[in-house]
């Protein structure tokens, strides 16, 4: 799938670190993502876009995984940083150590074989409800009888404020045709809404919607 609005966006400038938002990551496996460097190192840097530990070398997609980083090696809790690839610096990450209150990590891709972005994105998944979806009638003796009934879990997703940059890159996110949240397959099962009528002083904003599992309990007679 062609990323239209990728929730990881660089500048060829250090100094243009967009300060909006910033995406947390509790340890390198929270983040992979594509950037536009196709050579050369990519390494973690401070906000000026200083090196921070150690270099790595850019794949030729420009396909970057932290899970090789040891962040809590070279940033303190609450330090934020950048990933700096070639000549492109991304916007704002904050190292939050173990605190991943109201956080969740989403893997995604198209197919098997393709590359799984990831990133933990500040958002409440909540209010587990089972949906059901059922085939069934009522015989001569007025008896009900099931054929078939398939049930799943189904949460409330609320973000934290974001931009509107960022609400459609998750809208992006939700597209993928292979979603998990931290490790468990999932799809969106409801409508994303904005709640623009009720800003933060930054003017941005929550979101929400329904994730469901892809896992099921199942019955059928046929």
């Amino acid at each position: 799938m062609e990323t239209k609005y990728p929730i990881v966006q660089f500048s060829d400038d250090r100094q243009d670190g967009c300060c909006c938002y910033v995406l947390p990551v509790s340890e390198g496996g929270d983040a992979a993502f594509f950037s536009p460097a196709t050579s050369g190192v990519w390494f973690v840097s401070n906000l000026n876009g200083d090196k921070i530990g150690s270099e790595y070398i850019v794949p030729s997609d420009g396909f970057i995984d932290l899970s090789s980083v040891d962040l809590s090696a070279v940033l303190a809790p609450g330090d934020c940083f950048r990933i700096a690839a070639g000549n492109y610096f991304s916007n704002p990450f904050q190292y939050i150590g173990c605190n991943t209150d109201n956080t969740h990590v989403f893997e995604y891709r198209d197919g098997e074989d393709d590359r799984r972005q990831r990133i933990r994105i500040s958002c409440v998944i909540e209010n587990s409800q089972s949906k059901t979806d059922k085939s069934e009638y009522i015989d001569s003796n007025g008896l009900n009888i099931s054929l078939s009934k398939t049930r799943r879990k189904e949460y409330d997703l609320t973000t934290d404020f974001y931009p509107e940059s960022v609400h459609d890159a998750i809208k992006e996110i939700f597209i993928y045709p292979n979603l998990s949240v931290d490790d468990t397959l999932m799809f969106e099962s409801g409508d994303y809404e904005t709640e623009w009528d009720e800003k933060d002083e930054n003017d941005n904003a929550r979101a929400t919607t329904k994730l469901s599992e892809q896992d099921i309990n199942r019955y059928s007679i046929c």
